[in-house]
């Protein structure tokens, strides 16, 4: 899933949306949330997560920055998912050899 954000403040040209790709790793399945921040996830439907932690991996323009999380309680049907991030790491673009 692309979520959109907000386009540049400074860009003259008509409106310009940059999307950036989400996923969260529970285990072996990957995820898709409909929002995410610093202290919960939320889906379409409940995630029914199986991990105590779990990997958020946000890819925008081709940087990648991938943040670990501990699973907070939360309700087993509830779409909105506490979390506390634990580290995060940025990783560059691959780099293009001539």
């Amino acid at each position: 899933m692309s979520v959109p954000i907000e386009p540049n403040p400074t860009e003259t040209s008509a409106t310009q949306w940059n999307y950036v790709e989400v996923r969260v790793t529970d285990g072996q399945r990957v995820l898709r949330p409909t929002h995410t921040s610093f202290d919960r996830l939320i889906f379409a439907e409940p995630p029914n997560l199986s991990s105590k932690q779990i990997e958020i991996a946000v890819t925008n323009n081709g940087q990648s920055h991938t943040s670990q999380a501990r699973v907070l309680p939360h309700d087993p049907a509830s779409t909105r998912i506490p979390i506390e991030l634990i580290n995060t790491q940025q990783e560059a673009p691959a780099k293009r050899i001539a």
